[in-house]
């Protein structure tokens, strides 16, 4: 008898221990949630990250904390997101450039972006929009070409970070004109010279060009994406303007490190992917000059690799030198 309840004990503690695993993935979330940026708080990237981490509280029901570590084009983020235990409590919002231009900008990173991390869901797409000053009497692509032509070697264009760069020297290299690059370390410094007629043009990030141009203080004449964003479907495309092949996204997504059960990847899927959809995000995203991009986590893994192959392509014409 002792041995007959001894094995019922025995068998039922190896029902128990078996059933914990997928009980727990089950229960998933437990806890707080941690949700890495690599730029700093109030930034345009910062007020993103915090709105998808309140729309994943909603979902999960659980604190998400958001845990901004710029540096570095954020690199340093990427290295942290990276360290990180597969477990689902921690989470990485990316943009483009931490995953796929960083690889032609550093000799040596902290991570590798296509190793070290399983995709989860793509959050949104942007462009970048090509600006002049009002005061230039420039209206479209065509006239800021002939402008740029006329003033040979001593046209420039703004360069506050490294996508400005790149995208300067593609629309630069099909139009054939020695534009100088002028570096900057903010937006607002180069803001404050293209007012003063000292630049001739930019290709800024949303956010910002939008902000200035409804202002006045700039004017937008095309964007860089293959067709125009439903956000603001005034602006034409690069294409439309007559320059083909200036196709230049930015675009954010959630990643998780690799190792992450493919349970819990594909309920942080869900979730997303019902915020990304809802009229709420929609609007919410139009003030950035952004659309939804939904998608599943093999459809953003197959976009991150052609836009990691696209950048091989864009790095060598703005000749990047790898710091």
């Amino acid at each position: 008898m002792s041995i007959g309840v001894s094995l019922r004990a025995f068998l039922l503690l190896s029902v128990v221990s078996v059933a914990a695993p997928a009980s727990a993935q089950e229960d998933y979330p437990a806890r707080d949630i941690h949700a890495i940026v690599g730029f700093a708080a109030g930034s345009g990237a910062d007020v993103i990250a915090r709105y998808f981490g309140e729309q994943l509280k909603q979902r999960a029901g659980k604190p998400v904390i958001i845990e901004n570590k710029p540096g570095a084009s954020g690199a340093l983020a990427g290295t942290a997101a990276a360290q990180a235990k597969p477990n689902g409590y921690t989470i990485y919002f990316t943009g483009a450039a931490s995953i796929s231009t960083n690889l032609y900008l550093f000799k040596t990173l902290g991570y590798d972006p296509v190793k070290d991390f399983a995709a989860v869901a793509p959050l949104l797409v942007q462009p970048f929009i090509l600006v002049v000053d009002p005061k230039a009497g420039v209206g479209s692509v065509a006239e800021l070409t002939q402008r740029l032509k006329q003033k040979g070697d001593k046209a420039n264009y703004a360069a506050p970070n490294s996508t400005s760069w790149a995208v300067a020297e593609l629309y630069k290299a099909a139009v054939g004109v020695p534009t100088l690059r002028i570096q900057y370390r903010d937006a607002a410094s180069a803001l404050n010279d293209m007012l003063a007629g000292q630049i001739d043009l930019w290709f800024a990030d949303p956010v910002f060009a939008l902000e200035n141009s409804r202002a006045g203080r700039l004017k937008a004449l095309a964007v860089t994406t293959p067709t125009r964003m439903a956000a603001i479907p005034e602006l034409p495309t690069m294409a439309e303007q007559g320059m083909k092949g200036i196709e230049v996204l930015s675009w954010w997504s959630v990643q998780v490190p690799t190792g992450t059960p493919p349970d819990i990847i594909a309920k942080l899927n869900r979730w997303f992917t019902d915020s990304v959809k809802s009229e709420e995000t929609r609007k919410f995203l139009a003030t950035f000059g952004a659309d939804p991009f939904p998608g599943t986590p093999e459809e953003l893994r197959a976009f991150h690799l052609k836009e990691i192959e696209s950048w091989a392509r864009i790095a060598a014409i703005a000749k990047f030198e790898k710091q």
